[in-house]
């Protein structure tokens, strides 16, 4: 977006947002944990922090999300380690399929069905918010502008 190739960007809370104008979209993704359908903690309905102690942790790199990660579970955080961060959770995907560790993620990016991979939620329950950017004070083109008016119009329905 910077170089001007791109009017919009959705980004995924917690995201610094300062140098954007933004509006928050309908919806919400649950966090979890990606993990080898053959791990110990994969047939379990949710995973709690507990569940996670002593693992090693995939997380994202996302600005603000080792601030959001405190805010969950406060100075437990400590119990379990962090051996690598992403910013494609595909990534992330392939690291877990080699067994470097499980990675914290909200749901719905990787397609889990016929992989070696799992999904399972957190709890308590974790929900991530999106969001729809653009560059403060770049003028956007007739087209995006349309557009825009109609996300708007769309979510103040």
């Amino acid at each position: 977006m910077d170089s001007g190739n791109f009017d919009f960007g959705i980004v995924v809370d917690p995201a610094s947002k300062k140098d954007f104008e933004f509006i928050h979209l309908l919806g919400e993704s649950r966090w979890g944990v990606l993990m080898p359908r053959s791990s110990d903690l994969a047939n379990k309905d949710h995973i709690t922090l507990d569940d996670l102690e002593n693992r090693d942790m995939i997380v994202t790199q996302q600005n603000g999300f080792l601030d959001t990660l405190k805010d969950w579970y406060g100075e437990s955080t400590k119990k379990f380690n962090i051996v690598a961060t992403y910013n494609l959770l595909y990534n992330a995907s392939l690291l877990v399929s080699a067994g470097v560790g499980y990675a914290l993620c909200v749901d719905g990016i990787i397609n889990t069905n016929q992989s070696d991979l799992i999904f399972v939620p957190l709890e308590p329950r974790r929900t991530a918010g999106t969001n729809l950017v653009w560059q403060k004070g770049r003028e956007l083109s007739q087209a995006a502008e349309a557009f825009l008016k109609q996300i708007s119009s769309d979510i103040n329905k």
